[in-house]
């Protein structure tokens, strides 16, 4: 049997250890997310969509689809995109233009996206 080492931390090595370990657990992981029994949404995300104000983006990793909150609804964000890029391809065939990302992503900038974000509310809603 080796010879047993002992490493010996402070707490300032420790809490260090710590801040770091979580830190790199926020970054890789996505945004925390919690819906309670009330239906009530908990989140430190501070991003928007789009920057659409009003609107919580919360990536939840590599792991699962982002979503958007959005009047008091969670939607899944690659169904919004998916829906922006048709609309999105539309406009070019209608111009004669050549869909690509970056023109989708200047294209999205001149839209309003909050009247997207409310539709798919409403239909998360079941269109009262």
């Amino acid at each position: 049997m080796g010879k047993k080492q002992i490493i010996r931390l402070t707490e300032s090595d420790v809490h260090r250890i710590v801040k770091e370990s979580v830190s790199k657990i926020l970054n890789e992981g996505g945004h925390l997310y919690h819906k309670d029994e009330d239906g009530n949404v908990w989140t430190n995300s501070k991003e928007t969509y789009r920057g659409v104000p009003g609107s919580v983006y919360i990536w939840h990793g590599e792991w699962s689809d982002p979503e958007v909150l959005w009047d008091g609804v969670e939607l899944n964000a690659n169904d919004i995109e998916e829906s922006l890029w048709y609309s999105y391809k539309e406009y070019c065939d209608e111009n004669g233009e050549e869909p690509t990302e970056d023109g989708f992503d200047e294209w999205a900038k001149t839209e309003d996206i909050e009247s997207y974000l409310d539709e798919a509310a409403w239909v998360a809603k079941g269109c009262p």
